[in-house]
């Protein structure tokens, strides 16, 4: 038996692995709302909770659970014992899903907003489809390590994962749950049309990832690629070497003998992951260039390119005059915007003046719009060139010439626009924008926005409107709105933003996509129907629906109206592959594109033009098509033996999970459950060693931690127990204290005159609430306490080291916070975030009574790509006759056991000594970039005072409490740090601290 990790090694790693999986995701989770009516649903193997309005919901899926556990758990060879915990909720209105891999204290979140048509494919039911998906996470990712050695060290861990989270890579967790999905639901990403199409479009542009960077989320769709590709790759081996290979490589991975994943690839497959994948991309590649023959073959028809672009591209809207067209652009470090374009060209002045000088062959304006014409101008280029070099080559014209921006949306106050649709006038715009809840979920409304003055205005409050196209009568709109994971048809009045139900979804039968006919008789939108999807009519008056059904299965969605309302242009899979399709009222399916690519979100100008956009490796064109250009009637169908760029049949696995009658019951204060974790802490003062204890429930109702801590005599020693109670709004908290700190005692710059040492025993009650919004936030915290200081007289005459107890002394304490910031953006270029608090206190200290006050200002000044820099000023006042311990102390770390509101006057700088600067007036400005810092201080007895300096490099991680995972709030801080002034001028300072909170 070998290892590759010493004991200690091994407790680092662990603890390294869990700690990504807890604060990787924790960057994208979403609080939950621990005051909301919540409730229980119980079964052998799992407990579902979820608020009183997700019940129907979460009620579906619970009754499917545990046949789903049976399912995956004979596919994936492994079946966790554990009690899995499932948290529904709806934070923000989105399609997702996520799964915690812990040995102790396993988690599932699901959302029940359901998926529009698209790369997810398709479903009998989302809840379904979820919950195999993160199902298949737990039970591919619980297996537990056969090493005795490791069992035993993991036994004393706070977090405990399985070898195969350690040691493989990330595309293996999704391509392996996609697979477990795809087979089990006979759905899914592996057999739909989306995944083969851009499998397909990758090939062909020779732009599939490399085996390194299936990992890389940076690239367009690179997020992505561990679901399309892994899953694809896998399947690939498993029909290369069985399917049972699968469930081998798990077991390796956790055998008695360690491997890393390298090795259990290897000894099975026969060669490294690398080597295997790049023969996978090979037979990819030669099967979409065969794919394309036969496309080609058949007569392409792929339409004219309007507009070349990159990244993420929204469903164009054509202005009913058919003279612009509006979209929304998302580019990597840009501002999100909503733009509209001209129909025409972009005119170049200076090139239309040398294009007048040198072409007298050609005058006029070309069809294409411009000013003298495109031949003209290029015979004048022609020209230029040839007098600097006649044997030079000029350039071709392959690519339109750009459009001009009419008019730009771009984000206010951070918060960008989505779903741009031209009312009547074709001035005005309806829009979408998520809007921040007063519990802090957030929703999709409804605005209007003038696209000649540049005014919004907001139309609905917290209705959920996922999409919307208004009526020819530009007073009301029609919509999909989405809520407790059914989307239902709706008609919004867009004075005064009322919602009136059109047709109503099911968790089977859901509605994507909304487009009113000309005549505004008529609402046409893409409704899920026994695991597909279909397009259909609801009637305006009468809210009648007809189906729109050619004579086959085939999907259809995302239809628009052709301008005499006489059919629709739709998205079908009816060849195995994207392309539009024009059906008339009768049903009948005529073909508008053939070709190897995908298209997706068409949209009808007046003149009988098709826009519609076709993805490419880095992002999605927008192209057009005329409606008298439709390809030949035949269908053509890619052979499956042209998978994965040709979709699957659906295959045997595929098993039914009816659901059973459940019922809920009140939360309570929920499970409680603990973990424990340990903490270091170094700064100027010292060090100290300690660890807490941390108990909550999986929604974050009640959190406490139990910590303490011991080191060097100078830092905070001592411990401290906080409860806190969030079933209420404001939270309350609790929190018990004994903690010594001396800073007397400190190796450089000890305060001699002992006014800052004691043993601080208290009690506080904390209360706390955020108002959140869109654009911003108010926050504030209140807190009361009452305690007793053991102080030390100052050091005797004749030697320093010894020291006189004195009696203790009361201090009793009353404080408060109130924060605020604010987002602008102005133009969209850059992100401008203000920020201002103000803190007070007052308390009486050793019988002496005394006030405080001080302010904060800061500013960060970044672009969209992140970073930035960050301005911050800083000044305190207590009142002059305060005892010494309640005036300012600049420097030293942050108390981890002592609410901040209950030292306010501490201003921490863990690479400075503690106590650099005191007095009763205290100022600190600092500038950071990118994690470069300066920082002035000054503090003084009754002026500002004297100042200190310091730079270096500092990093910052704050992330709120993981309540699924046990996992308490924290904040971390790490950084190097150099004082340009005092006894330690010049002299590196390496610090970190972490302050945990329930």
């Amino acid at each position: 038996m070998r290892y590759s990790l010493t004991p200690i090694r091994e407790l680092l790693a662990r603890l390294v692995a869990g700690f990504c999986l807890i604060t990787a995701p924790a960057s994208a989770q979403f609080a939950s709302t621990p005051e909301a009516e919540w409730m229980t649903i119980t079964t052998p193997h799992f407990r579902i909770y979820h608020p009183k309005e997700l019940g129907d919901w979460a009620r579906d899926v619970a009754g499917r659970m545990e046949g789903i556990r049976t399912a995956v758990g004979e596919m994936v060879g492994y079946t966790p014992p554990q009690v899995i915990e499932i948290i529904v909720e709806d934070p923000v209105n989105q399609t997702n899903g996520s799964a915690l891999p812990l040995q102790r204290g396993p988690t599932i979140r699901l959302w029940p907003i359901p998926p529009a048509p698209g790369q997810l494919g398709h479903y009998r039911e989302w809840g379904e489809l979820v919950a195999v998906h993160e199902y298949a996470h737990l039970a591919h990712l619980l297996r537990p390590t056969r090493i005795p050695d490791k069992r035993l060290i993991e036994a004393f861990l706070p977090i405990v994962v399985s070898p195969i989270v350690e040691n493989a890579p990330a595309w293996i967790f999704e391509g392996y749950a996609t697979v477990i999905e795809g087979r089990l639901t006979g759905s899914g990403r592996p057999n739909g049309v989306f995944r083969p199409a851009i499998l397909r479009q990758l090939a062909l542009e020779g732009k599939l990832p490399s085996y390194d960077a299936l990992d890389d989320v940076t690239p367009f769709l690179g997020g992505a690629m561990r679901y399309l590709v892994g899953s694809a790759f896998l399947e690939w081996l498993a029909d290369r070497d069985g399917w049972a290979t699968h469930q081998q490589l798990w077991r390796r991975m956790t055998a008695r003998t360690e491997r890393s994943f390298e090795e259990a690839f290897r000894g099975l497959y026969g060669e490294n992951p690398d080597r295997l994948y790049g023969r996978f991309v090979a037979e990819v590649t030669a099967k979409a260039a065969a794919a394309d023959r036969v496309m080609q073959g058949a007569g392409e028809v792929r339409g004219t390119l309007f507009q070349q672009l990159d990244w993420f591209t929204g469903a164009p809207s054509v202005s009913p005059d058919g003279k612009r067209v509006a979209v929304e652009r998302v580019q990597p470090g840009k501002a999100p915007r909503i733009v509209v374009w001209s129909m025409e060209p972009k005119v170049d002045k200076d090139s239309v003046s040398r294009a007048k000088r040198d072409s007298t062959a050609v005058a006029g304006a070309d069809s294409a719009g411009g000013a003298t014409g495109r031949l003209g101008r290029a015979n004048g280029a022609r020209r230029r060139a040839a007098k600097v070099d006649s044997l030079d080559v000029p350039d071709r014209p392959f690519l339109p010439a750009p459009r001009e921006e009419m008019a730009v949306l771009v984000p206010q106050g951070g918060a960008g626009w989505e779903e741009p649709r031209f009312l009547s006038d074709g001035r005005h715009l309806t829009v979408i924008r998520s809007e921040v809840l007063a519990d802090g979920r957030s929703t999709p409304d409804l605005w209007v926005w003038d696209a000649d003055s540049g005014d919004v205005r907001r139309v609905t409050r917290g209705a959920a409107i996922r999409a919307a196209d208004p009526f020819p009568d530009g007073m009301r709109a029609a919509g999909v709105r989405c809520l407790a994971g059914r989307c239902d048809l709706v008609l919004i009045d867009l004075t005064t933003g009322q919602v009136t139900p059109l047709a109503r979804g099911g968790f089977d039968a859901n509605y994507s996509g909304v487009r009113v006919s000309p005549d505004g008789l008529w609402v046409a939108s893409a409704r899920q129907a026994d695991g597909r999807w279909e397009v259909v009519r609801v009637e305006v008056a009468t809210g009648a629906l007809r189906p729109l059904l050619p004579r086959d299965e085939a999907s259809r969605y995302e239809p628009t109206w052709l301008p005499d309302g006489s059919g629709l242009i739709v998205v079908s899979e009816a060849t195995g592959t994207p392309q539009l399709e024009r059906i008339a009222l009768d049903g009948t399916a005529t073909p508008l594109t053939r070709f190897a690519g995908l298209t997706s979100l068409p949209e009808v100008s007046r003149d009988g033009r098709t826009f519609f956009l076709a993805m490419h490796a880095r992002g999605w064109d927008l192209r057009t098509i005329r409606l008298d250009s439709a390809a030949a009637p035949a269908r053509v169908v890619l052979a499956d033996s042209l998978a994965p760029v040709a979709p699957r049949q659906r295959i045997a696995e595929a098993k039914a999970f009816p659901t059973s009658a459940i019922g809920s019951l009140p939360y309570g204060i929920g499970r409680l459950g603990a973990t424990w974790l340990p903490n270091v802490n170094i700064s100027a003062e010292g060090q100290d060693r300690g660890g807490a204890l941390v108990v909550s429930d999986a929604v974050g109702r009640l959190g406490a931690v139990l910590q303490g801590g011991y080191g060097e005599r100078a830092v905070w020693r001592g411990g401290s127990l906080a409860v806190t109670w969030r079933g209420l709004r404001p939270s309350v908290g609790v929190q018990t204290f004994a903690a010594r700190h001396l800073p007397s005692q400190q190796e450089y710059e000890p305060l001699l005159d002992g006014s800052f040492d004691a043993e601080y025993r208290g009690i506080a009650v904390v209360t706390e609430r955020t108002h959140p919004g869109t654009t911003g936030a108010v926050s504030w915290r209140a807190a009361a306490s009452q305690g007793s200081l053991q102080g030390r007289a100052a050091p005797c005459i004749t030697c320093l080291a010894s020291w006189a107890p004195i009696p203790a002394g009361a201090r009793a304490v009353v404080a408060g916070q109130l924060a605020a910031s604010r987002t602008f953006t102005p133009r969209g270029r850059v992100r401008i975030a203000p920020s201002v608090s103000a803190d007070l206190a007052a308390g009486r200290t050793d019988g002496t009574a005394w006030r405080r006050a001080q302010v904060q200002g800061g500013l960060r000044v970044g672009g969209w790509a992140g970073g930035g820099l960050e301005l911050s000023a800083q000044y305190g006042q207590v009142t002059a006759d305060a005892p010494g311990y309640e005036r300012f102390a600049l420097g030293g770390a942050v108390s981890p056991y002592v609410d901040p509101l209950l030292l306010q006057g501490r201003w921490e700088a863990p690479g400075q000594a503690f106590g650099a600067l005191t007095g009763t007036r205290a100022f600190r400005a600092r500038v950071s970039l990118a994690g470069a810092f300066v920082q002035v201080d000054h503090a003084g007895i009754g002026e500002i005072g004297p100042g200190r300096r310091l730079v270096g490099f500092e990093t910052l991680i704050a992330t709120p409490a993981v309540p699924a995972a046990r996992f308490p709030a924290f904040r971390a801080k790490a950084g190097i740090a150099m004082p340009l002034d005092g006894p330690r001028r010049r002299d590196a300072v390496f610090y970190t601290t972490l302050v945990l909170t329930p």
